[in-house]
């Protein structure tokens, strides 16, 4: 082979014949060892795609015969889609000290410009061959790629200039999707991101294109992409790289979306399973304990933004997948620690139930909100908005007037921390908190709602002046129990370290003991407070010491 490629080298072009005689050998070889003779090329190939190059002009002349191309693409998928991608060296990053730097293996990389040849001189029944199996394989080693290197060769170190290991894989992928007609895919994966057009690759970006991918995929060919989808889910199995189960990942979670808006019309029980087990496939992903952080993350918000149509009733039980969700992200909220993760389970809870028509909340609206009000004083204000926002959500589709009941007097009991958010230091939380207001407002009393409806829509609420009207109208339109278990609740936070909460929660406190309606039931409550408003005399937070002041001034008669 090696004294082929030197004569040939050698012959100029206008040696025609002699030139086509070589070929003619080398085609010969193929056919009887195509392993070899793409060892041999790949091998001795240096010019990462020069379309002038030898080995092009031999890659180009070999594809198109039969049997010798069809031969060569599997040989060439296989070296692609599960060969060593990266050589595992250390190397001076700009001059200063060793670093470990993906490098791409000169004979993954020679596979691949080999491949950028003989594709597009093949039938396309040729590439559709498994292609769903291989492009889902692709689509990972070109996230794997992303952020890789070119081998410092004297070829290599001026093509890095315009090219990268990665847009060559995009190249290739463009090409495949011309091949079998997905055009569409074809002109997005031919901007997919890379080092050369983003300053900085991230998670958000590389998503966005693979969306936008999988996107154009389907409005090429859905069946296809069910078809790409059920490999995805193998893949995840063999946990290859945490790029590629991110890329899989952000594929399947996009796919989700794309089939729930489909079934709307196509009623295709194909489809139906396929979202089935996507969601499955994402859960469990979600229930691992070893889930890297971002890549959980991204399966969270997938299933968050599950939508499931009432047209599809006939294909899917939506009750069931819902509870199911719903149960998955509390388990989350119960078992992780990281404020990313629980900041979107509480997110995902807050879509699903939006998403949902008529969705059956009895049995999650108590855990819910138990479980939000115990992040209300989360160090992270992520992680605080998000678990004030879900209350929003809760106030839908009550099953009876019990089922109502319940939930009012669950309000009632939680009432206070709603209130105590309306202080948060964060804007964003002050304004989630009174969008819970509003939510609630239509389960209040008159007085109180009218209160909230007037005031809480606006961008610049003056919280002490609200929270103390508001609280005046509760005593006088709730219990006097209601009233009295917000003060001990109230007493409580006067300990926090939080001058804002402490501040709060004197406020309320003040409001609800100047007009209590009697005196006898406040009094122990109120022979526990004095001390403890004596000693906030010297709060550190002025606002806590004047409203501190300001209580001792009435609360003394009881």
């Amino acid at each position: 082979m090696k004294t082929l490629i030197g004569k040939l080298r050698r012959l100029p072009n206008s040696h025609v014949k002699s030139r086509a005689g070589i070929l003619s050998i080398f085609a010969i070889i193929s056919a009887q060892s195509p392993d070899d003779v793409i060892d041999e090329l790949i091998q001795g190939d240096k010019s990462f795609c020069d379309v002038n190059s030898l080995y092009t002009h031999i890659w180009r002349h070999l594809a198109p015969k039969p049997f010798i191309g069809e031969q060569f693409w599997k040989i060439l998928r296989e070296k692609i889609c599960v060969g060593e991608i990266f050589s595992d060296c250390t190397t001076l990053y700009n001059g200063r000290r060793p670093s470990k730097i993906k490098i791409v293996e000169l004979d993954f990389l020679g596979a691949l410009c080999a491949a950028l040849e003989v594709v597009p001189r093949l039938s396309a029944d040729v590439i559709k061959e498994n292609l769903a199996k291989y492009l889902s394989l692709l689509i990972g080693r070109w996230a794997m790629l992303i952020d890789a290197s070119f081998p410092l060769t004297q070829f290599g170190s001026s093509k890095a200039s315009t090219t990268t290991p990665s847009i060559i894989m995009a190249e290739l992928l463009k090409v495949i999707f011309q091949k079998i007609h997905l055009l569409s895919a074809s002109k997005k994966a031919r901007i997919l991101p890379n080092t050369n057009t983003e300053d900085r690759i991230t998670t958000q970006i590389v998503c966005k294109g693979l969306k936008s991918v999988i996107n154009a995929i389907a409005l090429d060919d859905m069946k296809f992409l069910c078809d790409l989808t059920k490999h995805q889910m193998d893949n995840l199995d063999d946990l290859s790289s945490w790029e590629a189960d991110l890329a899989t990942i952000s594929i399947l979670s996009d796919t989700m979306v794309i089939l729930s808006q489909s079934l709307k019309s196509s009623n295709d029980q194909n489809e139906a399973d396929t979202l089935l087990n996507i969601m499955k496939k994402l859960s469990s992903i979600c229930e691992c304990s070893t889930t890297m952080t971002t890549v959980k993350f991204i399966a969270i918000n997938g299933l968050g933004n599950l939508f499931l149509p009432p047209e599809i009733r006939c294909l899917v039980d939506v009750d069931d997948v819902f509870k199911s969700l719903l149960e998955l992200f509390l388990s989350i909220l119960r078992g992780s620690q990281e404020d990313l993760i629980l900041s979107e389970a509480f997110h995902g809870i807050t879509k699903v139930v939006r998403n949902s028509v008529k969705p059956p909340m009895s049995s999650f609206r108590k855990p819910i909100f138990q479980m939000a009000t115990t992040f209300f004083q989360k160090a992270n204000p992520a992680t605080r908005k998000s678990a004030v926002e879900v209350i929003t959500v809760l106030s839908v589709n009550f099953r009876d007037d019990e089922d109502k009941e319940d939930f009012v007097e669950e309000l009632h009991r939680n009432l206070f921390d709603v209130l105590i958010c309306l202080a948060d230091n964060d804007k964003d939380v002050k304004h989630a908190a009174q969008d819970v207001l509003l939510s609630i407002a239509p389960l209040m009393v008159d007085d109180c709602a009218q209160l909230i409806i007037k005031n809480a829509k606006s961008d610049n609420l003056h919280t002490g002046e609200f929270t103390a009207e508001f609280c005046c109208r509760f005593v006088k339109n709730y219990s006097i129990e209601q009233s009295i278990a917000m003060i001990t609740t109230a007493k409580d936070r006067l300990s926090s370290s939080s001058g804002s909460v402490r501040g709060q929660a004197t406020t309320i406190i003040g409001a609800l003991t100047k007009d209590f309606p009697e005196s006898s039931k406040l009094a122990p409550l109120a022979a526990e407070l004095l001390p403890i408003f004596v000693k906030m005399l010297h709060d550190e937070c002025p606002d806590a010491r004047a409203r501190a002041g300001e209580v001792l001034s009435f609360i003394y008669k009881f």
